[in-house]
């Protein structure tokens, strides 16, 4: 922070010298909708909301693989062609949505990009390509191919993802599995958004101010979000009818922004901008909660405390009148004119960019703040986020949950805030790389790492499962105990889940056998058909070998007796011959059948004791005979 005052009563520019400019353009009137912790979002879930969302182009499904395992579309983000891809995939989701998995065109980290030791049997996938650059793209042709050929010997499916003017950068045999993805009819694409909500679109629809060019020309995101706004017009109670519901979102879209402006400008008091910045953060918010946000603001961004006595000069609700803000009694935060908080809002990250951290520093004081309802400081940070993500990196809004996750008003918060930065497609590459980074700072503060570690199975796991599961390895590793335990039950769930036991086994192989390994190993079972495979057995082998390397003292007396009952001739297999070990297999079964104290229990001990001695005694005689006893 700088010791420079009055800040706020400057003329603001975005920039006045020779470097880069970044603007938030036009977006004030999108109403980001949250879901609450409680209501996780998963990517199943998320395709489900798209599909009974979904306009389909002409010609979908396209006759969908039925020449290749690989479909390349064609589209831009104007056309919906990402969500074309999603509902190609899962049958408009309706099937395969656990075997959904987003692709990188890079690698990340320790998961490198197309890498097909990692393809699953009857596996979904996505890649995107519209990002890369040209040399990028062409750079990928025999990963791409080699990639496609994999995925047709899985019996998988792949959808590549490109811009109309990069085909001719792919392989011929990929170009030629070309469908272009056109926009759908608008006036559709709003009426499919609408519907779910309970509001009908007339056909046509109702002749609202440039509505029908919206419809004609907007991208289709920007229709979705349009649906969101109007969606808010009913719900906070904008008129009775769709007609007066569109219109003000309609107002909200291309009206708020100069209100926004004219609000902002003039020779005004640094306190009036103050106030404006704290209440368009703060709908819903308590009269109580804005008054404390705003001092704390004053203090963030270092306007001089005022001289007079509180009972003078114009007082809070003539300072809200004049904010445009409800002074009639009502409790809450809340603006005269609809959508006018995102207006403020926008207008003030765009032309006070010179202010921004010290704002992240406000609300990361302000939503753990003793009078701040959960439900408004969830919306704060929502609100927070949107702007930061639309101008910048994710970092400050993790750097926030960092902070927030040691408060104890703030650990939801903290895996909100991290949530966010994952799901959301321009942050969530960086995102990944920063919770990869802090998994492995082994002395993070146990609260975060509790945070990253639920997000590593909620947020990154959907889709991205073996980049979670290498974030989650990292974290068993940490040096609080509740922090392993967490990654290692995490970990081994979705090994499960997804059917990723040959990956884990890869891994553990080029691992030393420390105690978190240890506890993994313990903790994996193999499907029948694995442990059955010689592959897969013989390294799971060679790990108990490595885990049983001076002695079976190592594993918890019960973990062992389960493993013998589960798979006595792998345990035995892993002495790899040596009589001490032996020995002391013989030991243990001899000490569980003597503390069997129930009848049951004790011929349950003496049924599995009897399986084990002749393996017992076959590895003796075997090794007697190689010389190794």
């Amino acid at each position: 922070m700088t010791s420079t005052s009055y800040r706020f009563d400057e003329t603001a520019n975005v920039n006045s010298g020779s470097g880069s400019q970044t603007n938030v353009t036009n977006n004030h009137y999108h109403a980001q909708q949250r879901v609450r912790r409680s209501l996780r979002f998963i990517a199943a879930e998320e395709i489900r909301r798209r599909a009974e969302r979904f306009v389909a182009p002409a010609g979908f499904p396209f006759a969908a693989f039925t020449r290749s395992s690989t479909v390349v579309l064609a589209g831009t983000s104007e056309s919906g062609a990402r969500t074309t891809a999603l509902m190609l995939l899962t049958a408009r989701g309706n099937s395969h949505l656990d075997e959904l998995r987003v692709l990188d065109d890079r690698g990340d980290d320790e998961d490198p990009a197309l890498d097909t030791t990692q393809l699953k049997e009857g596996e979904r996938l996505l890649l995107d390509l519209c990002a890369a650059d040209d040399e990028r793209v062409r750079a990928m042709q025999p990963d791409l191919e080699a990639y496609q050929a994999e995925v047709t010997r899985k019996q998988a499916r792949l959808v590549l993802l490109v811009r109309p003017d990069q085909v001719f950068l792919l392989a011929d045999s990929l170009a030629a599995l070309r469908v272009d993805v056109d926009r759908p009819d608008g006036a559709e694409v709003l009426r499919a958004h609408l519907a779910p909500e309970g509001i009908g679109l007339p056909d046509p629809p109702p002749p609202v101010a440039r509505l029908a060019d919206c419809l004609r020309s907007d991208p289709v995101g920007r229709i979705a979000d349009l649906a969101r706004v109007v969606v808010r017009a009913r719900d906070t109670g904008q008129g009775k009818t769709t007609g007066t519901w569109l219109a003000a979102a309609m107002a909200a879209r291309f009206e708020r922004a100069a209100q926004a402006q004219k609000l902002f400008s003039g020779d005004q008091q640094a306190a009036r901008r103050a106030l404006l910045v704290a209440a368009a953060f703060l709908p819903g918010a308590p009269v109580e909660a804005l008054a404390t946000a705003e001092q704390a603001l004053h203090d963030e961004i270092e306007i001089p405390a005022a001289e007079e006595h509180v009972l003078d000069g114009t007082h809070l609700a003539e300072r809200m009148t004049a904010a445009h803000l409800r002074a009639d009694g009502c409790r809450t935060v809340e603006f005269t004119d609809f959508a006018l908080d995102s207006a403020l809002r926008t207008h003030f990250w765009t032309y006070f960019p010179g202010l921004r951290a010290e704002v992240a520093e406000w609300v990361g004081t302000v939503a753990v703040s003793e009078d701040m309802p959960y439900e408004a400081a969830a919306d704060l940070v929502d609100r927070y986020a949107e702007l930061q993500l639309t101008t910048g990196a994710p970092e400050p809004l993790l750097a926030l949950a960092r902070s927030w996750s040691d408060h104890r008003r703030g650990i939801a918060l903290a895996a909100q805030a991290v949530a966010i930065g994952l799901r959301d497609n321009r942050t969530s590459k960086a995102a990944r790389r920063y919770v990869y980074h802090r998994a492995t700072d082994h002395s993070l503060p146990t609260s975060f790492a509790r945070v990253l570690v639920d997000a590593c199975v909620e947020d990154i796991a959907p889709t991205r499962p073996f980049q979670a599961l290498v974030r989650l390895h990292h974290f068993t590793r940490h040096r609080d105990t509740k922090v392993v335990g967490a990654a290692v039950d995490a970990l081994v769930g979705l090994v499960r889940k997804h059917g990723l036991h040959r990956w884990l086994l890869y891994r553990l192989l080029d691992q030393r056998m420390n105690s978190a390994n240890r506890a993994i190993l313990l903790a994996l079972d193999l499907p029948p058909h694995l442990a059955a495979e010689t592959r897969s057995r013989d390294d799971l082998v060679q790990l108990w070998e490595a885990l049983l390397c001076d002695t079976t003292r190592v594993v918890p007396p019960d973990d062992l007796w389960r493993w013998i009952g589960t798979d006595p001739a792998l345990v035995v297999r892993a002495c790899a011959g040596r009589s001490a070990l032996l020995n002391e297999l013989f030991v243990l079964a001899r000490a569980q059948v003597r503390r069997a104290n129930d009848p049951q229990a004790r011929q349950a001990a003496i049924a599995r004791a009897e399986t084990l001695l002749p393996l017992i005694d076959a590895a003796l005689d075997t090794s007697e005979r190689s010389g190794r006893a």
